[in-house]
């Protein structure tokens, strides 16, 4: 939900994003009240670990604008690595 909100707020034209936007976001179609319950169900853990999203988030923030691809590339390695062995 959060980054279709990111491109309704900043006009973003998700056409020229192609498949991959609609995958990703895919989410968005379902219902703000099942999804809403979760989030609250789920309070404790999800506060606990958005603090850390948001510096993960950050970390790619400060290495794009920095154009330090090997940081970004680490970044990116890390998260691969994780998905391949789940």
């Amino acid at each position: 939900y959060s980054l279709l909100l990111l491109a309704k707020e900043e006009e973003i034209d998700t056409k020229l994003s192609g498949r991959s936007f609609y995958d990703i976001t895919r989410i968005g179609k379902s219902s703000p009240t099942l999804w809403s319950d979760i989030l609250i169900q789920n309070a404790n853990f999800v506060s606990k670990h958005l603090p850390k999203l948001i510096q993960i988030l950050t970390d790619f923030k400060n290495a794009i604008e920095d154009k330090d691809s090997e940081k970004i590339k680490k970044l990116i390695s890390t998260a691969k690595s994780y998905r391949e062995n789940m």
